[in-house]
């Protein structure tokens, strides 16, 4: 049961719309803890492409200085001469150096499609919140509506009751006469 109070009409609140106050604030705090956590893993994501890049430009620095080397003193091909053994040891080496790089490009995009996820959950939160935030105002518009016009009336009958007293009063005057 509700109990309306007319001295404070600011002060009108009901444990209904403290639970949907309480819900709002714990799921503002589930996305600020969601957020923090995506940045903290775009962070960790950040650093390890650093890592890689500064890798890249380290192994591509070195190839440059043997590509300028062998430049310099060309290779006579004539007297190169590789065994089978070798051969089957350079692909081998193709092959898992191929697989690595397919593995880790796999487990970056296995990343991302996790990270977009949670984007996503996230998102879809914020808009359901945004929704209740939303249905609750139109509720209490729609209550303070209702409260409004049911104060006018009972301020209307009221009137109407007064001017029937009066009219009353002045009927019993006027048969006294």
């Amino acid at each position: 049961m509700h109990v309306l109070r007319f001295d404070n009409p600011g002060g009108l609140m009901t444990a209904h719309h403290d639970g949907l106050l309480q819900m709002v604030e714990q799921n503002d705090d589930k996305h600020e803890a969601g957020h923090a956590r995506l940045r903290r893993d775009f962070r960790e994501l950040e650093l390890q492409v650093d890592k890689g890049l500064q890798s890249l430009r380290d192994s591509h620095a070195d190839l440059r200085q043997k590509i300028a080397t062998m430049e310099i003193a060309p290779v006579d091909t004539g007297k190169l001469m590789m065994t089978p053994r070798m051969v089957v040891g350079i692909v081998a080496l193709c092959i898992s150096m191929a697989g690595t790089i397919w593995a880790s490009n796999a487990n970056v995009r296995a990343e991302q499609a996790a990270t977009r996820s949670d984007v996503r959950d996230i998102l879809t939160r914020m808009d359901a919140q945004k929704t209740a935030s939303e249905a609750a105002r139109e509720l209490t518009n729609m209550q303070w509506s209702q409260l409004r016009s049911d104060v006018d009336e009972i301020k209307k009958q009221q009137k109407l009751q007064q001017l029937d007293n009066q009219d009353l009063r002045e009927k019993i005057l006027l048969r006294t006469k």
